[in-house]
């Protein structure tokens, strides 16, 4: 991670980036734990679109985990 990566939680990311991607099964997401996992872990930009990337997803722009 970058000194000046921006960290944010998933449900913020999700927010963020609502008219590129929406997760509709975050099976890439911490099942168990989902609640913190989405809502509290902060994690990157690049992390955010591994877990998409692992997840079923509905892609409003086809670009979005390049």
């Amino acid at each position: 991670m970058t000194k000046k990566e921006q960290l944010k939680t998933s449900e913020q990311w999700q927010e963020k980036f609502k008219d590129k991607i929406l997760v509709l099964d975050p099976d890439g997401w911490n099942r168990q734990n989902f609640e913190n996992s989405w809502k509290v872990e902060k994690i990157s930009l690049a992390e955010f679109k591994k877990r998409c990337a692992s997840s079923t997803c509905k892609f409003l722009d086809k670009d979005f985990l390049k």
